[in-house]
């Protein structure tokens, strides 16, 4: 399974970089960002396999919009049949 870098993950889903939620949501949301979590994730040894987002044709909502992430990890699989294990994080609005 191929590893994507930082640069990658940005050019495929932009929307994983937002430093702050979308304008004019509940203050009970709470925004945390993908980028934070792709370090962390990293930090415990899974690696981005895949990224990609939704296109919006409202400008505004390009920034803010619906985006996954996938990861492996090189060192978790199912002994015996060469199956790595996968997460996926799935992010709205």
């Amino acid at each position: 399974m191929n590893q994507l870098s930082m640069e990658q993950i940005r050019t495929m889903a932009p929307q994983a970089f937002a430093t702050q939620a979308k304008p004019g949501l509940s203050e009970k949301y709470l925004f945390l960002p993908t980028s934070q979590i792709i370090e962390d994730m990293s930090r415990l040894g899974w690696k981005v396999s895949a990224a990609k987002s939704s296109k919006y044709r409202n400008k505004d909502l390009q920034d803010y919009g619906t985006h996954f992430i996938g990861f492996f990890h090189p060192d978790i699989y199912i002994r015996d049949a060469k199956v790595r294990s996968k997460l996926t994080l799935s992010s709205s609005l």
